[in-house]
């Protein structure tokens, strides 16, 4: 079991900005497919963590899940109720996932 090896399809260049920071509004989904057949046997976790203070985002699946796709494949969707700063935390059992945590900045949803 290895997540260093977990492989995100198309690559993070396509999910972040300059900053490297994943940039979602409230009301925006997110996936990001996973190729997982490298890894070994696992799970892949993942959570949303508030840097902000206080803590205000529970780790709910409405805001962030994981999905067993296939069986070489994961997705992860992020739709995150609050906006603020978060550390995107995933894991293969307990192995840090390769290019993980991701910061994510929510913004305020647009009026209209």
């Amino acid at each position: 079991m290895d997540g260093s090896k977990l492989r995100v399809i198309g690559g993070w260049d396509v999910h972040v900005d300059g900053e490297n920071v994943i940039q979602l509004a409230i009301g925006e989904e997110r996936k990001i497919a996973f190729n997982t057949v490298d890894a070994g046997p696992g799970i892949m976790e993942a959570r949303l963590d508030s840097t902000d203070t206080p803590h205000i985002i529970p780790n709910t699946e409405e805001n962030c899940r994981v999905e067993t796709t296939a069986a070489s494949r994961s997705k992860l969707i992020l739709n995150p109720n609050r906006a603020g700063n978060y550390r995107l935390v995933l894991k293969w059992g307990n192995f840090d996932i390769d290019g993980a945590p991701k910061l994510l900045y929510v913004h305020p949803a647009s009026p209209g």
